[in-house]
């Protein structure tokens, strides 16, 4: 069974805003791959990825088996396209599914709180970071274990997810999971809320800390200097090329090497 992470893209070429969702692609192929060995990069997108100068570069991921991309088809409303993420819950080869943002970067600390969930066995993760993290669910800081998703919501298909929804307006999405989502799966989460985020009554572990885990197979140098790339979990953009510098010093060197040779 396959542990996905999940991300969506869509609009591409359409303006210049569109290229902070592609401009980082390499950065976060590698911090993907050296935090999360063994879980599946997977890109939903609508078709217009053809129009992005990172296309190439994507086709050549896919053909390494560095990421899988699914075409949804073309898509109008905006978070209809951003709730693409969700696909895998229904994909009978998922296990767990994590909802991610492309323009995020992946750190240890995250990594560390998902190693809880996963372990820990609940249907639901739900993190928080930053004082503006206030919705109960953020819609690219969430994870779910997908049997327990489909059997506690009775949501047995994506387009029963969306089927009636208004998802034309920024934070729709996030709308959407706290109705239909997360008050079912309340009794089985783990959260991570730091920032003075409260407890969520009922959960089966809350933190308001992220607790150090041990996570072997990630490169002590990462360990060290991963969380200082970016201010907080789920932040928009950062140092492209900085974070490419770092990874290529300090990820696993094999897997460097096979990142690097698709982008010569």
């Amino acid at each position: 069974m396959k542990r996905v992470a999940s991300y969506s893209l869509f609009w591409c070429g359409r303006d210049e805003h569109a290229k902070l969702y592609t401009n980082g692609l390499k950065a976060i192929c590698r911090a993907h791959h050296v935090l999360f060995p063994g879980w599946t990069w997977r890109i939903h997108h609508d078709g217009s990825i053809d129009n992005d100068p990172n296309s190439a570069l994507l086709r050549r991921y896919e053909s390494a088996g560095l990421v899988e991309l699914v075409d949804f088809g073309p898509e109008r409303q905006i978070c209809r396209a951003m709730i693409s993420r969700m696909m895998p819950v229904w994909d009978p080869s998922v296990e767990i599914v994590l909802c991610r943002d492309l323009d995020s970067l992946p750190t240890p600390r995250e990594a560390m709180a998902v190693q809880q969930f996963v372990e820990l066995g609940c249907a639901m993760h739900c993190l928080a970071d930053h004082p503006q993290h206030g919705a109960v669910i953020m819609g690219g800081l969430c994870g779910f274990r997908s049997s327990a998703l489909i059997k506690r919501t009775g949501i047995q298909t994506f387009a029963d997810l969306v089927a009636g929804e208004p998802l034309d307006r920024h934070g729709d999405d996030q709308l959407l999971l706290s109705r239909k989502v997360w008050p079912k799966l309340a009794g089985s989460l783990i959260e991570h809320r730091v920032g003075g985020h409260p407890k969520t009554p009922g959960a089966t572990k809350s933190y308001n800390y992220i607790p150090n885990v041990s996570l072997p197979h990630v490169p002590e140098a990462v360990l060290r200097g991963g969380d200082a790339l970016i201010p907080f979990l789920g932040a928009p953009g950062f140092a492209f090329e900085n974070v490419e510098a770092f990874y290529n010093e300090h990820g696993r060197a094999d897997l460097i090497q096979t990142i690097m040779g698709c982008e010569s």
